[in-house]
């Protein structure tokens, strides 16, 4: 199994237990990944740490609940694994721009936050042959190290 297959067996793990108390060292054993490595390749290849992408499917989720039902506001911030409304209430408006009872009073049509689906393009640059080898350019008498194809002068 390569690493595209393994980070979306992390995500398939994690969306078939967003109601669930799971944690990142849950989904690295899943798939046979250290936690150390699993967080760098997660956070390489989808740009987000696995506690973010966790909480934004949750609150994606919650808001459609919002939308489609009237269940109790705390019911859904503890079923989305948040330890009090305030603390969803929180996440949700940081997200969406507006509390839960302004975005259910409203109807708003916040931006979902989708499933993501892992592909080949996502490591494009672990592929391309990235060499680790210094280049070392003089600039008015200072020695300047980088790691990049051109520098800059500013």
């Amino acid at each position: 199994m390569d690493y595209v297959e393994r980070i979306q067996a992390a995500i398939d793990f994690i969306e078939e237990r967003l109601w669930q108390d799971v944690n990142s060292s849950d989904v690295c054993c899943a798939i046979g990944f250290s936690e150390y490595h699993f967080h760098r390749v997660f956070q390489g290849m989808l740009g987000e740490s696995v506690a973010a992408y966790m909480r934004k499917r949750r609150l994606s989720e919650a808001a459609k609940q919002l939308r489609s039902s009237s269940t109790a506001i705390l019911d859904i911030a503890l079923a989305s694994q948040f330890d009090s409304q305030e603390s969803f209430t929180r996440a949700f408006k940081k997200m969406f721009g507006v509390s839960p009872n302004q975005f259910r009073k409203n109807g708003d049509t916040a931006s979902s936050y989708l499933k993501k689906r892992t592909n080949i393009d996502m490591i494009e640059h672990l592929q391309t042959g990235i060499h680790l080898e210094p280049v070392y350019k003089e600039f008015d008498g200072a020695l300047v190290v980088g790691m990049a194809s051109g520098f800059a002068e500013g």
